[in-house]
């Protein structure tokens, strides 16, 4: 069986293996999988658009997710946004002078999978409150800064597998409380309900659900009593989409079962029958879209669609009937998908002017303009996020057409827009192929499929033998701009043709590392030579190529271009502080040297809220505070109140807290401790009420990039 028939099982099965090859302007092969109520809605004639489209900040990226609120205090609204590729989470400040200021805080080799916005400590302000999935897991919190870029999250739980998040008072005593779903299994799966004090910490309370997979949580009051309920997605065979009765104190009673046991993806609320009763909206993978009626267990779901994968819904009455029109967000790449009810347990398919193509995930309807004027907010898998209000509302800010304002995180992005490995011609990231490089192509002209796997020669080309083709430029063309050159070949042959591109292995670009790297067991990994996939920096590619070994510096990592240049880089500031003028994009040729710290057996690390988080090497004990200025001083950030010492490694630790502000303003040296090697000095932004907290705090970078193996050794020397 050829690479292709392989790949076709796939692709029927409802993934997204070549959704990111595709251009807008090209019609998706239909699933067979797809019944035929389902390809009628995607052929639905235009009709009176029930939305329009809407000024929004990006209209490209990657993203799960998209929440919007008030993130700086300043009474405009702000959108954020769960980006999977890069991984991390965007995020545009508004202002009353109709511009975006634009940041980005990286999470490394993750995703931002849901983000939510809530003022969790009380100042004013949202919080972001992320799930990331992949190289850093959990639960994750941004804080504004006062100024200048945006500093590391905060880690509220490093468990895996969390899908989803919500944030309401859910014990009445006016502090934002959470609930997060997770989607392991019978055993590390479950619903979980943390309690906040006010002041932005949260105390793991219960898990509410202990085992089984979940993917979406939903808190709203659906019983008249005024305490939040919650209702849950189950995601496997014995799950169903399980109802919670909130008690008023943060506890819930177990309540009904909806629905046989599925893949349900997402849960939405809604009085889709003008009853004035709220109706319940479940997306499953596979399964279509179901309707509870009045949420009674007893009543069989209505089924708007049998077939097909949807990720999310929003239920909103637009036109103001007193029933709630149902957009579904499609994962199988037919845009988002639009229902009103008839009667009964019948739905009408509706043409509202949203996308019908490409695949969508999150869907949010909330403020986005100063104005005050709500839209429906989308988040796309190749589409970036896209806005849409009522029609005839008119664009808030038509005419002005708001820029952005490139922030203080984007400063390498200005001119990253490509090299030699990417390009963004897209309006995304896409690999650049080079000689070498090893692409399938397929071409449907209607009756037969022709597929091939073919070498980019040394001229740049590849050959495509299929009648209209022959011969193409590849080299340096995106495979979405080799795509689009092959499907204008084609079309000059057949009426209607498909065509898909992908690349099957990369040999073009290459990357050296050098030094310290660690070898594991995979072949990729130690020093060598290795291929490059398109837009990668320096964290990433180090991380999946075996990391630094125990002996890394790597507070002077190397990056050399082919032309001479060189830099050093701060890789503990890259990943602490999200800063990406110490996490450069590679480019074909470069080498990235890891030195090693054997020159001194002596040294501890300062990390946090420091301007040159790291490692410091000692000859003798040093005070906190030199320790602290040889990694450049505090930043405007810093707690001094509360800074922790931490000794004997993370095993066994003995923790010291430090009020240093004495010692800055009074002149009362007598707090200013002496440091030994080995030491670990973590310095907050705000107070710590525990260890755990800390270890929550400093753990990413050990996980990431350092291993526990440094601390390890280090607590084992003179």
């Amino acid at each position: 069986m050829s690479w292709f028939r392989k790949a076709s099982s796939v692709v029927l099965a409802g993934t997204l293996l070549f959704a990111s090859c595709k251009p807008k302007e090209t019609r998706v092969i239909d699933r067979p999988e797809l019944n035929k109520d389902l390809q009628a809605v995607r052929t639905l004639e235009p009709a009176p658009a029930m939305w329009e489209e809407w000024t929004a900040p990006s209209s490209e990226g990657h993203y799960y997710a998209a929440a919007t609120g008030d993130v700086n205090g300043d009474g405009t609204p702000d959108l954020v946004a769960g980006s999977f590729e890069p991984g991390g989470v965007a995020i545009w400040i508004g202002h009353s002078d109709d511009t975006w200021e634009h940041s980005f805080v990286s999470l490394p080799s993750s995703e931002g999978r849901d983000v939510a916005l809530a003022d969790i400590d009380g100042d004013g302000r949202d919080e972001i409150l992320v799930v990331s999935r992949g190289g850093i897991e959990g639960l994750l919190v941004l804080h504004s800064p006062d100024e200048g870029p945006w500093g590391q999250p905060d880690v509220i739980s490093e468990k895996a597998g969390y899908e989803s998040i919500a944030a309401a008072d859910l014990d009445h005593d006016g502090d934002i409380d959470l609930a997060a779903a997770l989607g392991g299994d019978h055993i590390d799966g479950g619903l979980e309900i943390w309690l906040g004090d006010g002041a932005g910490i949260f105390t793991n309370d219960y898990a509410l659900q202990s085992g089984g997979s979940f993917k979406d949580v939903l808190l709203a009051t659906i019983d008249g009593d005024a305490h939040l309920d919650l209702i849950a997605a189950g995601w496997g065979l014995s799950q169903g989409v399980r109802i919670f009765r909130g008690k008023g104190d943060g506890g819930f009673v177990p309540g009904p079962v909806l629905g046989m046991p599925g893949n349900y993806r997402s849960v939405e609320l809604g009085d889709v029958d003008g009853d004035g009763r709220d109706d319940l909206v479940a997306m499953t993978y596979r399964s279509g879209v179901r309707v509870f009626p009045g949420l009674d267990p007893e009543a069989e779901p209505c089924v708007l669609i049998e077939n097909g994968s949807f990720w999310s819904a929003l239920v909103t009455d637009v036109d103001g009937d007193g029933r709630a029109e149902i957009h579904a967000a499609s994962s199988n790449g037919l845009g988002i998908l639009s229902w009103s009810h008839e009667k009964n347990c019948e739905f009408t398919p509706i043409a509202t002017g949203l996308p019908t193509r490409d695949v969508w995930f999150g869907l949010t309807f909330g403020e986005l303009y100063d104005s005050g004027e709500r839209a429906l907010v989308a988040a796309g898998f190749s589409d970036g996020i896209r806005a849409f209000g009522p029609a005839g509302s008119g664009d808030p800010r038509e005419g002005a057409r708001a820029r952005i304002i490139q922030g203080p995180d984007d400063a390498e992005e200005r001119w990253a827009r490509g090299n030699d490995t990417f390009t963004t011609a897209q309006g995304f990231p896409e690999y650049r192929l080079g000689v070498g490089d090893l692409v399938g192509v397929r071409v449907f002209n209607g009756e037969r499929l022709e597929e091939v796997e073919a070498t980019v020669q040394t001229d740049g080309e590849i050959f495509v033998p299929a009648r209209g083709i022959g011969s193409v430029p590849a080299a340096g063309q995106s495979p979405v701009q080799l795509k689009s050159a092959i499907l204008e070949l084609a079309g000059q042959v057949w009426r209607e043709a498909e065509v898909e591109v992908v690349v099957l292995e990369y040999r073009s670009h290459k990357i050296a590392l050098l030094g310290e790297i660690r070898s594991t067991a995979r072949s990729d990994s130690g020093p060598g030579q290795y291929a490059i996939e398109g837009k990668t920096r320096v964290v990433d590619f180090l991380s999946k190529h075996g990391g630094p070994t125990d002996h890394a510096d790597l507070n002077h990592v190397q990056v050399i271009r082919p032309d001479g240049r060189s830099s050093y880089l701060n890789l503990y500031k890259a990943v602490l502080s999200s800063d990406q003028r110490e996490n450069p994009i590679l480019n074909n040729g470069d080498t990235v040297f890891v030195p090693s710290l054997s020159m001194s057996n002596r040294r501890l690390i300062v990390l946090g809220e420091v301007n040159e988080p790291g490692m410091v090497e000692i000859r003798d004990d040093i005070s906190l505070l030199e320790a602290v200025a040889r990694v450049g001083g505090f930043n405007k950030r810093a707690y001094l109140q509360n800074i922790v010492v931490i000794r004997g490694g993370l095993e066994s630790p003995e923790v010291t807290a430090v009020n240093i502000r004495a010692a800055l303003e009074g002149g009362d040296l007598s707090v200013d401790l002496t440091l030994r090697s080995g030491d670990i000095v973590y310095v907050p932004h705000k107070k710590i009420v525990n260890f755990q907290q800390v270890m929550a705090s400093i753990q990413p970078i050990f996980n990431l990039i350092l291993d526990a193996l440094i601390i390890r050794e280090l607590a084992n020397r003179p």
